[in-house]
């Protein structure tokens, strides 16, 4: 039989028993799935003196006349430091700006209501997301906000806001930083704590959700080395079946990644990093105008060892750098920061953003043997 007359009988066979070899495969169900993002807010300080803290050029010109505010101006290292203490009146309606700005940042994931949970980074205390929470992410359902003051002197610190409750209280871990020369002493004992905020997911999955903010690029390199491999050290101590995420300010740029490895070396062998994993488009979350430098200084870690225990992974697919508001973009076209005087900006930083998703057939109860 000719070779073009055996073909024509095989297609024929093929539709009269309704099968077809290029039938596309039916689309496999989706699970459950959490959105999560970070972002370094930069600088979002309420207006009230916290004692304790040294937040004196963000509060509102009225207090400065007071002797403590005028004698903590005065201890800043600079002249320029000095005027800007002075000057800035950081007040209640500078502040509804700001928060307004960062939630319309928040805003353009989850339908116009954020994430599912929200890594803030640089909130001075939970006075303030809490402000920014009730009144300016009200609809968005949030019921957990976190933050710890820690060790940073100016009190800014890590939070975490989260439409899901808490299993347990969270905790700040101070890390355990050992300086090596007098470059490295402030930092080693002032350096923000790690946040530790459990909560659970939807499906009843337990998680350990890990905001932190490394030791600046103002400070030795040895120091941010000690921080991630503090990261790696928590996370042997971690329960099996409990997923881990970190996210934050590490700090590390491109540059310095690719000399030391910090990423993409020691922490991608027991996380999942955001931006080796997807993202492979965007250019970073950071840019630095001295060197022309884009850096992701900003990441999401999910841990290798959750996701059999769990089930829970990283939709590659998903993670992204939103920079979509009209806030948010210089015309340089890098991050914008605050100026309460401009019609945009609103911080030196973009968030990164991913999704975790549990495949259907593993959120799914297991079907019961029918009786014999």
């Amino acid at each position: 039989m000719p070779t073009q007359i055996k073909l024509l009988a095989i297609v024929l066979i093929i539709n009269l028993t309704g099968c077809s070899f290029f039938a596309k495969k039916p689309e496999v169900p989706a699970g459950p799935r959490v959105t999560i993002m970070s972002y370094n807010v930069e600088n979002l300080f309420d207006t009230q003196h916290d004692a304790g803290t040294e937040d004196f050029t963000f509060l509102p010109l009225a207090l400065k006349s007071d002797p403590t505010i005028k004698a903590g101006c005065e201890k800043n290292s600079s002249d320029y430091r000095k005027k800007e203490c002075f000057e800035t009146d950081w007040n209640e309606e500078i502040l509804k700006k700001k928060l307004s700005r960062v939630a319309d940042v928040i805003k353009q994931v989850g339908g116009g209501k954020g994430p599912d949970i929200q890594i803030l980074v640089e909130v001075e205390n939970k006075r303030v997301v809490e402000k920014l929470r009730d009144e300016y992410l009200k609809d968005s359902g949030y019921q957990t906000a976190v933050v710890i003051d820690s060790f940073d002197p100016r009190g800014i610190d890590p939070g975490v806001l989260s439409r899901f409750p808490m299993w347990r209280e969270p905790k700040i871990h101070k890390i355990p930083l050992k300086a090596l020369d007098k470059d490295g002493e402030w930092s080693a004992e002032k350096t923000r704590g790690i946040l530790e905020v459990p909560v659970t997911l939807p499906d009843g999955t337990k998680a350990l959700v890990f905001a932190v903010h490394f030791p600046s690029q103002s400070n030795p390199v040895y120091l941010r080395a000690q921080a991630t491999a503090f990261i790696n050290h928590l996370e042997k101590d971690l329960p099996p079946d409990v997923i881990a995420i970190v996210g934050g300010d590490f700090n590390i740029t491109r540059d310095e990644d690719d000399k030391e490895g910090f990423f993409k070396t020691t922490l991608n062998e027991k996380w999942s990093v955001s931006h080796i994993e997807g993202c492979k488009s965007c250019e970073g979350t950071h840019y630095y105008h001295p060197k022309t430098e884009w850096s992701f200084l900003d990441a999401l870690l999910v841990r290798r060892a959750s996701v059999a225990r769990t089930g829970w992974q990283i939709d590659p697919a998903s993670i992204k750098i939103p920079n979509e508001s009209k806030f948010q973009v210089s015309r340089y076209g890098s991050p914008a920061r605050f100026d309460s005087g401009s019609p945009w900006g609103v911080s030196d930083h973009w968030p990164i953003y991913l999704e975790i998703y549990k495949p259907a057939a593993l959120a799914a109860p297991t079907a019961t043997p029918a009786a014999p």
